[in-house]
């Protein structure tokens, strides 16, 4: 296993439940797990997320993509005045599951 997805598993099982808490908000581990193997910018996010006294904008959006990706937002496009975009923004993403869900 490589070193910076060894690193960046601590910070993924701090941002989704440590021992009480066994997943996050319904999905489970192992499937963000998956996602983080899959992709450098959220291994670089999750491995430094336990140095940093603060989170940039920059990495608040990897974070906000990333908690999208995990509920399977990247596939819902949200509707905008101009044209159809691929939500990664979690706001976004919430008003766009609470639209469907009352449909």
């Amino acid at each position: 296993m490589p070193k910076r997805l060894r690193d960046a598993i601590t910070g993924l099982h701090a941002f989704t439940g440590c021992d009480s808490t066994s997943c996050f908000a319904g999905k489970g581990k192992l499937k963000a797990l998956k996602m983080l193997e899959g992709d450098q910018d959220h291994q670089d996010i999750f491995s430094r997320i336990g140095t940093l006294e603060t989170i940039s904008g920059q990495d608040m959006q990897v974070i906000e993509t990333f908690v999208c990706q995990l509920y399977g937002n990247h596939l819902i496009p949200v509707l905008t005045k101009s044209d159809m975009i691929k939500s990664d923004n979690v706001s976004k993403a919430r008003k766009v599951f609470f639209q469907i869900q009352r449909e």
